[in-house]
């Protein structure tokens, strides 16, 4: 679905895994305890590739709307978003994780000559936006731990707040009939809390330097909403003293997400993949 490839995330966690192996026998008299620190704070901005669709179907009549935002809508296939994340460890083996990713992308276009499926648009303006966020939250135990590494599997909720809005004006074609105030409009707007499993490695290569790859998984159903999604993020911190440091790193994020009742059926992908930068606090 995206053009910066899973795999090669996974090539990047496999290199991170046998360079810290090495590094541990190595110069293990050069590394710091990993654990000195309780909490731990960062802000930052990522820059990603999105790749999203959307299929609106009336079950009652069969007539379905297919949106492709990045690809007819003008919505931005580049764009930066901001990210907050934290946790706070309250045991020797025991975590608490957050972060929130949010997203604010709008367009509008003129002059639009085109078939969304059933609609039809000609000489339409179109206005799409998409203010989507994602809330992460879960409780972490050490599986394994020493000075210098650590695996923490995960459980915890992934919420999925979807915000799409779909405006058209002009002259408008519905399944072969014409709408005559010449507007139409679809808007999804949904939150959906999912269980969240995974595991999270991290390592200290040097006093100063420290890498981590988290993994998670997340898929249910909620209500009328069925989803599943992979989550992937390698982050690089750099700490320039004792409490403050820089992180960056890349991610990548995939779901499917179908919200069903009796009379619509909502389908969509929703992914992006890019790298992010930001400052990091340790206390």
């Amino acid at each position: 679905m995206h053009n910066i490839s899973f795999a090669r995330l996974l090539m990047g966690i496999g290199l991170v895994v046998g360079t810290a192996t090495h590094l541990k026998v190595a110069h293990a008299e050069e590394l710091s305890n990993l654990h000195d620190y309780r909490l731990v704070i960062g802000v930052g901005a990522a820059y990603v590739r999105f790749d999203s669709k959307y299929k609106f179907t009336d079950k009652d009549n069969g007539r379905s709307v297919f949106l492709d935002p990045e690809g007819n809508l003008g919505l931005p296939v580049k764009s930066n978003v901001r990210t907050i994340y934290g946790g706070y460890r309250f045991g020797k083996k025991h975590y608490i994780k957050f972060s929130h990713f949010g997203i604010d992308r709008e367009s509008t276009v003129i002059d639009v000559n085109k078939n969304f499926d059933d609609l039809l648009i000609v000489d339409g303006i179109v206005s799409t936006s998409d203010r989507t966020n994602f809330y992460y939250l879960s409780y972490g135990y050490a599986l394994f731990q020493d000075e210098r590494s650590r695996i923490v599997g995960l459980f915890g909720i992934n919420g999925l707040e979807l915000k799409l809005d779909f405006q058209a004006d002009g002259q408008i074609t519905y399944d072969g009939e014409i709408i005559t105030d010449g507007e139409y409009e679809e808007e999804l707007s949904l939150f959906v809390p999912l269980p969240l499993f995974g595991l999270d490695f991290a390592f200290a290569f040097t006093p100063k330097w420290i890498m981590s790859t988290k993994i998670s998984l997340v898929g249910g159903k909620y209500e009328d909403v069925q989803a599943g999604v992979i989550q992937t993020n390698v982050s690089s911190i750099f700490k320039f003293t004792e409490h403050f440091g820089a992180m960056m790193g890349i991610t990548y994020f995939n779901s499917e997400v179908i919200v069903e009742d009796a009379h619509e059926k909502q389908e969509i992908n929703y992914g992006y993949a890019g790298a992010y930068v930001g400052i990091h606090f340790t206390y």
